[in-house]
């Protein structure tokens, strides 16, 4: 029994260890804006939420949140490792298929405990969620809705009680009782912006990781000389800077378009910056 309990408290460590590496990277990104610093990921210490989701103490919507959390950095480790290891070979002879190997096995296995928990949580939030029953009046039916926990406003509500509905395009997403309010757990929250922060670099990162290889490819088919510094490490730094500009745009806005306008200009500014400074180093080289 203490063998599987040490057993289960080291994967639940390893499993929290991309959450807490970021910590500190999220709260500083958070910030910088109104909204990231109202919500809940900047407030609260993820990495204590996720060790209480592991040990059962929070409940099926939260833990789903923070197992999903944790699996889409794991798969965001995946794309940085398989984008990290061309440099690494070429620069300290790190073998690149020993780090793309374990970049795309053991990343991902984690990655898939992590998402097996979150499926999981899922699967008991039926079980676990608080409905209320909600009459309009007016003429509407009556209709069901699922809370998020047990409080503040679920566990004092009582048959007949009047109650403020909020709703989000027609959606309704929480209920308050004077001053108290509460989530439903339709709510939107902030998975939906972790994976499109995730998506976003794993997009770049999968491009840059195509065209590097096809690059390396074409060069050793015609025998050309051995490839600069500085055409290996700049567009990598570029690579990261322009995943790490999507990310911040994600996680700091709620506008898509805007998003959207950000990362393509970030994407732009800096692989042109890339193919200036590697053509310019170049130069500079051959005179």
């Amino acid at each position: 029994m203490d063998t599987r309990s040490a057993f289960d408290r080291y994967v639940g460590t390893i499993e929290a260890a991309p959450v807490a590496a970021v910590q500190f990277l999220y709260r500083s990104v958070l910030r910088h804006s109104r909204r990231g610093r109202e919500s809940p990921a900047f407030q609260a210490d993820l990495t204590a939420v996720l060790r209480q989701a592991q040990r059962g103490e929070r409940g099926p919507v939260w833990a789903d949140d923070m197992f999903l959390q944790s699996a889409e950095l794991w798969a965001l480790l995946a794309g940085a490792g398989a984008m990290a290891g061309m440099p690494l070979d070429y620069l300290f002879g790190v073998s690149f298929d020993a780090v793309l190997t374990f970049s795309l096995s053991v990343f991902p296995a984690f990655g898939l405990l992590s998402l097996a928990d979150a499926v999981r949580a899922r699967s008991m939030r039926e079980a676990a969620s608080n409905w209320v029953t909600l009459d309009p009046g007016a003429g509407e039916p009556p209709f069901r809705l699922r809370m998020r926990g047990y409080g503040p406003v679920w566990e004092k509500l009582t048959p007949g009680d009047r109650v403020t509905v909020f709703t989000w395009r027609d959606k309704v997403w929480g209920l308050g009782a004077g001053e108290l309010r509460q989530a439903a757990t339709a709510k939107p929250g902030n998975t939906a912006t972790a994976q499109l922060a995730v998506g976003f670099a794993l997009l770049i990162f999968g491009a840059v990781f195509l065209r590097g290889a096809g690059w390396l490819h074409r060069r050793r088919a015609v025998r050309a000389p051995a490839a600069r510094t500085s055409q290996v490490v700049v567009p990598m730094a570029a690579a990261f800077l322009a995943a790490g500009i999507a990310v911040t745009a994600a996680v700091t806005t709620d506008r898509l378009w805007l998003v959207l306008v950000v990362t393509a200009a970030g994407c732009a500014a800096a692989w042109t910056a890339s193919a200036l400074l590697v053509r310019r180093l170049g130069g500079q080289r051959t005179a």
